[in-house]
């Protein structure tokens, strides 16, 4: 379940931006838990990118270090890492 440790901490104009915030998150976790693994930080760019996932989800996994991600927990984990420090 999403709760709103996994958005991005900014301030938003209305509900409306933190609904967007969340069903863009969800979709992103729904590539991360469908797809199979080992896979590499590009795989999961191209994926995300295919599945029009979020901007924000795309730019905080390109941050991630390149390398393989053994499960959907590691890479939903990185990008968390990588959105908390912006």
């Amino acid at each position: 379940m999403l709760t709103l440790e996994n958005i991005p901490n900014r301030e938003y104009s209305s509900s409306d931006d933190v609904v967007n915030e969340f069903e863009g998150f969800q979709r992103a976790i729904e590539v991360f838990h469908t797809r199979k693994y080992p896979a590499s930080k590009q795989e999961l760019i191209n994926e995300a990118r295919n599945l029009h996932v979020r901007n924000v989800i795309i730019k905080a996994l390109e941050a991630c270090p390149d390398k393989e991600y053994s499960s959907p927990t590691e890479v939903i984990n990185e990008c968390r890492t990588r959105l908390q420090s912006r």
